[in-house]
């Protein structure tokens, strides 16, 4: 019998029991896919439940906060009063003026007469480069072994330095806060709230498992010597979005998670689209900076969320027959971060945004690897024009 040697030749994709070979490669894709995100929150977010407030410490160690103020001659007073009167025995408040052309250096001047524990620097010029400048100044300034950055327009309670106090006497080289916008109507204020929760998460999640990891420096405590053993700036100045990202990623071992409702800080700003936009370029900047392990991690972890989502629509749609099983899997990990981002919620005093969190969370590898396509197309336009 003849039989065309196309025939023979040609690849046969029915498999047993009905599927083809593309609808094995999905399947794959779903189950592979649900399984890394199952390693991933085990082995990195389900630290997060079980994290305890530390001991209190005997004795108050030495901590500056250190902040940058421009042109905020109209709220400066109330802006410092906080940080000048807390209950806190050992610590000084170093504010670094950047080039302001109003009267905030003069008032500066006058409250270092009345507080002994304010000092108080500037920038005499312009510069593109003011806040990493204003950074090295200050940490130069300070006369501590303990830095504590907070944004200037900045609500801390008044057990924070004690908060900190307590992880710095455990032994720890880093301490990261929660620190995120005050609430406000609008669409931009939500969405900037809730990129700032869910890279809190992600920081607290990769830095208690062993691989550091800083998306925001505000309310974040370090030891003065991370900063000047790396050199500092050098070679990061021109680097946009991000700050003491740079520097301290990668650069500390044991660190310590405030996420108690003392701990936090609230931010009295408000946001536009612009802002949300500069968060997620931010981070995709820092994830650059990282080393190359750390990047291969962040990025499997959002490619895998992201395939996991789109394996389980494709299957729902061209094997129905499997229906009840691939919404149990996709269930499965998605129960696991609704109780995560419960947890972390409530600790953190943030109910008003805790489904909305929930949902972004969802979204965020795609909002990812989005807005990293698009930057890397641009630069490769901007590179060759």
């Amino acid at each position: 019998m003849n039989v065309n040697f196309e025939e023979k030749t040609k690849v046969n994709f029915e498999v047993l029991n009905g599927y083809n070979f593309y609808e094995l490669i999905i399947l794959a894709a779903f189950i592979v896919s649900f399984v890394v995100q199952l390693v991933y929150l085990f082995a990195f977010y389900f630290k997060l439940l079980f994290l305890k407030d530390p001991e209190h410490a005997t004795s108050e160690i030495p901590i500056t906060i250190l902040l940058t103020v421009r042109n905020e001659e109209e709220r400066i007073y109330n802006l410092l009063d906080q940080f000048l009167t807390m209950n806190y025995g050992s610590y000084e408040v170093v504010v670094v003026d950047d080039f302001s052309e109003d009267r905030t250096l003069q008032i500066l001047g006058s409250l270092s007469q009345l507080y002994p524990n304010l000092r108080f620097t500037s920038i005499g010029q312009e510069n593109r480069y003011s806040q990493k400048l204003s950074i090295n100044l200050g940490l130069k300034a300070s006369e501590t072994d303990w830095i504590l950055f907070l944004p200037p327009s900045t609500k801390i309670e008044t057990e924070a330095l004690f908060n900190l106090n307590n992880f710095i006497a455990e032994g720890m080289e880093v301490v990261i806060g929660y620190s995120n916008y005050q609430p406000n109507q609008g669409f931009s204020n939500g969405l900037n709230r809730m990129e700032r929760f869910t890279g809190f998460i992600r920081s607290a999640a990769y830095s208690l498992s062993g691989y550091p990891l800083l998306f925001s420096q505000n309310n974040l405590a370090f030891k003065k010597n991370l900063y000047f053993e790396s050199d500092g700036f050098r070679g990061k100045l021109q680097q946009y979005f991000a700050d003491l990202e740079l520097i301290l990623n990668d650069k500390f071992k044991r660190v310590g998670i405030s996420y108690a409702p003392f701990g936090r800080i609230v931010e009295k700003e408000r946001t536009e689209i612009l802002d949300y936009k500069n968060l997620i370029k931010k981070e995709i900047y820092i994830r650059k900076a990282c080393n190359w392990k750390k990047r291969m991690l962040l990025l499997a972890e959002d490619f895998a969320n992201v395939l996991f989502f789109f394996s389980f629509i494709s299957l729902l749609i061209f094997k129905i027959d499997l229906g009840v099983l691939v919404l149990l899997m996709f269930l499965i990990p998605n129960v696991f971060r609704f109780f995560i981002v419960k947890k972390i919620i409530v600790r953190l005093n943030e109910e008003k945004i805790f489904l909305s969190s929930f949902l972004y969370l969802l979204v965020k590898p795609l909002i990812n690897i989005y807005h990293a396509t698009v930057m890397y197309i641009q630069d490769r336009r901007n590179k060759w024009n």
